[in-house]
């Protein structure tokens, strides 16, 4: 037999273990995924000495 408080905790124990937490992103990670997902790769700085 189960008390109210143990089927609780239960109840709440397995929604966090399907909760996971989302990672933190810098910009080139997510310049990384825009390559991956469009095939196109983006210039991250535009040197004026590049254009000669």
């Amino acid at each position: 037999m189960m008390l109210l408080e143990h089927v609780k905790i239960l109840r709440e124990y397995n929604e966090s273990l399907d909760k996971a937490e989302k990672p933190v992103l810098d910009e080139q990670k997510y310049e990384e995924f825009y390559e991956i997902i469009c095939g196109v790769k983006m210039p991250i700085f535009k040197s004026p000495i590049s254009q000669y």
